[in-house]
Order: C-alpha cells, then structure tokens, then sequence
C-alpha cells in the first residue's frame, strides 16, 4: 500500500509542478521524506528528473542550443556530484533541516518577488 501513496504523492507533485511552474521536488521530497530516508528520497526524485529530461530530450530535440546546453549542464552535473557526495557524508537531520530552510526562503522570495 505504501507504494501506492508514493506513487499517488509523485503524480501529484508532477500536476502542480507543471500547472505552476516551479519544480515538483519542492512538493515531492517533503513528503516522500516521511517515508523513506534522505538518500533514497533523494535517490527516487533523481530517478523521476532522469526520465523527465530523456522525454524533454526526445521532445525538443531540434531546439537544442548547444551553448546554453553546455554552459549549465556541465556545472549541473559537477554540481550534482558534489551534493550526491554530501548526501553520504553529512547526517540526513542536518540535510532535512537545510532543506527545509532553503524551501521556506525560496517561498518567501517568491512571494516577494513574484515576476521571478
């Protein structure tokens, strides 16, 4: 049954992340965090943002602007790596409260600045 939450959490996440513009992980990991630890959490929301990106690949194809592709996916992956390495060297309470900061700032900022 607990599989069927999860997946019923990761659909929704992905319906408000579309309809509202802002990324499904920040509705996504503060739940599925109450039923798994932060590294598999963090583990599944990689795994839904790959076969997200592969669909926009196969989707957008023929749009591709190789400089702008270049200059944010390099540091993205650099970027990437180093939070995989936090993520085993840093306790999940600590990741889960930096989190939770980064989230409740990034909401006020949207509310203070709406045209973000």
């Amino acid at each position: 049954m607990e599989i069927f939450y999860l997946a019923l959490i990761v659909l929704l996440a992905g319906i408000v992340g579309a309809t509202t513009g802002f990324g499904a992980s920040t509705v996504m990991i503060p739940v599925v965090i109450l039923f798994y630890p932060m590294p598999e959490t963090l583990l599944f929301v990689g795994i839904i943002h790959c076969f997200g990106n592969l669909w926009k690949i196969v989707f957008f194809r023929r749009g591709f602007r190789w400089k702008i592709i270049l200059g944010f996916g390099i540091p993205g992956i650099i970027a990437s790596m180093l939070g995989a390495l936090l993520v085993f060297n840093i306790s999940s309470i600590l990741l889960s409260r930096i989190l939770a900061i980064f989230i409740i700032v990034y909401v006020v900022y949207l509310f203070i600045n709406p045209e973000f």
